[in-house]
Parts: C-alpha cells; structure tokens; sequence
C-alpha cells in the first residue's frame, strides 16, 4: 500500500510538468496542405496567385504571421512564401487560412 500511494504522488506531481510539454500556441493547429509564393493578390476582387494558379482568397480568411500578433489579408504582399489550406468553392480553390513563412 506504502508503494502505491509513493507511485500515486509521483503521478500527481507530474501532471502539471505535462502542460508545459504542449506545442506552443502558434504552432500549426491544423497542419497546412500547400505551400507557395504569392505572384499577385487582389483583396478587393478576392483573387489571389500562388505558383501561377489563380485561386480565390476568402475574406474571413485567417493569416498567421510570425511578425505580427494580428494580422489580415492586408497583411499579404506579393512574392511571400505561404503555406496555405484551401477548400473547393464552386469548382474554384479557395483560400481559408494562411501562414506566412519566416523571412518575408
């Protein structure tokens, strides 16, 4: 009995160590599927080419930045490297979340 309450608090005491361990806030959630660099962006029109394929840039788009705490699409320029996920929109590829890569 003496060793499993001695196994029991050894336990215990490091649970609160295994919260430390987790991924940093801004590491990639969801891992992104593509990656490119950006030859032209069009906020107004929505229209954005990576790669040279055009593709389509939602405006609730979300864009992870590692120089900037908030960012936008605003935030996007022509000739950074992104890695991007995207889903279909009728029959056209849409941007939904974008992170822009160190050393932009």
């Amino acid at each position: 009995m003496k060793q499993f309450k001695l196994t029991a608090f050894i336990f215990l005491l490091t649970i609160p160590f295994s919260i430390y361990a987790a991924p940093p806030s801004n590491s990639f959630s969801i891992k992104p599927s593509n990656m490119g660099n950006i030859d032209q962006i069009n906020i107004v029109k929505g229209e954005i080419i990576i790669n040279d394929m055009q593709m389509l840039l939602s405006k609730t788009a979300k864009v992870h930045n590692p120089d900037k705490k908030f960012s936008s699409n605003r935030d996007l320029r022509q000739g950074m490297n992104i890695k991007f996920n995207s889903t279909i929109m009728d029959k056209k590829r849409m941007i939904t979340e974008v992170w822009v890569l160190p050393d932009n």
